[in-house]
């Protein structure tokens, strides 16, 4: 799909009703102008809803999840018992070396990452400190001080930032926009320093660690044409922004022959539909199969009107 638009007097442009599925991959070009391999283009950044504290759908407190879960993980069982297994398999490829922050002096007292992640999350990434606000878990950043702080501690009211690593050597906030994110091979979010090594030395909670990739042996010498064609167009961007989901056929048993209504259904997750329409008169009826345990079964609906305000409830029903 192509689609063009124009900037305003200050120099800004949007694309307006576009609908896509997540994951794809956008190219935003700059032309039409006498002087446009020599135009640069800023994206906005992407905001995100705030969790609301007050929110009336948030989850159920769950005290004791074994329990919760027993049934549910009974009968999952079941389901699966009579599956089809495929025979053994050797996998015959080497195993790819995993880099770590234990490679790193500075970093070699500081247990196992809570928390990876892989340098091919941030493909299409631009500014790399835009998008380790969104792809760095347990990690909350403050816009006010333009700090990252580990979430857990933030939320009780804890103002101590997290230590930044490039390669075992410490650096601030204000150096992660000078790295490449294509560079980087790996980030590592630490939320414990049990023996101290690192938080008696910069009074820091938490590390981040990003290791960027291992440097290629040298080819022959590249000339300026060849140079000129790999650094990044300043009038081409190239970005993969959130799209919606694709609609996905959930599958519903079919009872047509004898021998499929004499299997039994153990079936844990009975029914999803995700585009219900209500008649005139705000009601719908659906038609499904009960799976064969019998039991307290759970219902949750969730939708939005056509003014946009959501809703949501979860209820119960028996079968006996």
């Amino acid at each position: 799909m192509k689609k063009d638009t124009y900037t305003d007097n200050n120099g800004r442009f949007a694309f307006e009703n576009l609908n896509f599925p997540d994951s794809v991959k956008v190219i935003i070009n700059a032309r039409g102008n006498d002087n446009y391999r020599n135009l640069v283009i800023n994206m906005d950044q992407s905001f995100y809803p705030a969790v609301d504290e007050n929110n009336p759908y948030k989850a159920n407190d769950i005290l004791n999840i074994d329990k919760e879960m027993s049934n549910y993980l009974a009968n999952s069982k079941n389901e699966f018992r009579k599956s089809i297994l495929i025979e053994e398999v050797t996998v015959t490829a080497s195993r790819k070396e995993q880099r770590s922050s234990r490679e790193f002096s500075a970093l070699a007292g500081l247990s196992m990452a809570d928390h990876r992640v892989e340098g091919a999350r941030l493909e299409g990434c631009n500014v790399l400190s835009m998008c380790l606000n969104t792809v760095l878990p347990a990690v909350t950043y403050d816009a006010q001080t333009m700090k990252y702080y580990l979430t857990r501690n933030y939320n009780q009211g804890s103002r101590t930032p997290i230590q930044f690593f490039l390669n075992g050597m410490p650096i601030d906030e204000s150096s992660l926009n000078s790295i490449n994110p294509a560079d980087i091979e790996v980030i590592e979010v630490f939320t414990r320093d049990e023996l101290g090594t690192v938080s008696r030395i910069y009074q820091n909670d938490g590390v981040v660690s990003i290791i960027t990739k291992k440097e290629k042996p040298k080819g022959p010498r590249m000339s300026l044409a060849q140079i000129e064609a790999m650094l990044p167009k300043a009038n081409v961007v190239e970005l993969f922004p959130l799209g919606y989901i694709k609609e996905r056929k959930f599958y519903t048993p079919k009872y047509e022959t004898e021998q499929q209504r004499a299997t039994n259904d153990y079936r844990t997750t009975i029914y999803w539909n995700p585009s219900v329409m209500l008649d005139e008169s705000g009601k719908v009826s659906l038609d499904y199969y009960n799976a064969d345990g019998n039991g307290k079964y759970k219902v949750v609906v969730e939708g939005m009107d056509n003014s946009g305000r959501l809703g949501r409830t979860v209820y119960y029903y028996n079968v006996n």
